[in-house]
């Protein structure tokens, strides 16, 4: 990585301390870095997910995910801090770094034991497309999506976590020539296309409720055990009828 100004005292191989990690995620902000600042400390361990200089998911040893995930790292203390490759993360994180310090120092200033909630950074799709919503809240916190792809009837993405755009072509381009096959053999539509990566991951296609939802899911997660507990959000549409 390039060096950062105030952050050059290693420790642990290539760990690095002397500076706050609020400051060091402005730093990284401000410099536009796509990658991985991985965190250890006595209260566990962690990864800050950034792209372009944005934060756009974090994770913990135990679990915890997005804003949580941030929020809980953000209160340990003299963290060592890893700069690693970028990866091509779910986006989990809406806020920006800015307001996310803010609320952080908030949530760490309140008395031990204080219960807080966590601030919703879903407005903006929320209010455009609540149903699409909805979906998304419910994709980001299934363990094993690793990225979803929701596209409207003509083609249109609504939202993807993933930035790769060539992927929402691909699904588009499976359901079209799905749908030709379909009619050159007088059958209906595919009800959901599975495709296998060579990694043993696999890419979901289902199309309905007004669109297309793709799905790339991790190794050993089926179809049917994700599918069964979203059934309810995916046949509803995901615009509303007259808003394309």
């Amino acid at each position: 990585m390039d060096q950062i100004p105030g952050a050059s005292n290693p420790i642990e191989g290539d760990g690095f301390t002397g500076l706050s990690l609020a400051s060091f995620l402005q730093l990284l902000a401000q410099e536009g870095k796509s990658c991985t600042l991985r965190l250890r400390s006595n209260e566990g361990r962690g990864l800050f997910y950034l792209w372009d200089g944005e934060l756009v998911d974090a994770e913990t040893d135990n679990g915890a995910v997005g804003l949580t995930a941030a929020y809980a790292m953000l209160g340990w203390r003299e963290p060592t801090m890893t700069v690693e490759a970028s990866v091509d993360r779910m986006r989990r994180i809406n806020l920006s770094l800015t307001r996310l310090l803010l609320e952080s120092a908030k949530h760490h200033d309140e008395s031990p034991g204080t219960a807080r909630s966590v601030p919703s950074d879903d407005g903006v799709l929320q209010q455009s497309h609540p149903q699409a919503s909805l979906l998304t809240a419910a994709l980001r916190n299934r363990k094993g999506v690793l990225h979803y792809y929701l596209i409207d009837r003509r083609g249109r993405i609504i939202e993807q976590s993933s930035h790769n755009r060539q992927i929402a072509d691909l699904i588009t381009l499976c359901i079209v020539n799905a749908n030709q096959a379909g009619n050159i053999l007088s059958a209906k539509g595919p009800q959901r296309i599975i495709l296998h990566l060579d990694s043993g991951e696999s890419l979901l296609i289902v199309p309905g409720g007004g669109g297309i939802v793709g799905l790339h899911l991790a190794v050993g997660l089926t179809a049917n055990e994700v599918l069964a507990p979203l059934r309810h959000l995916l046949t509803s549409p995901l615009i509303p009828s007259g808003s394309v």
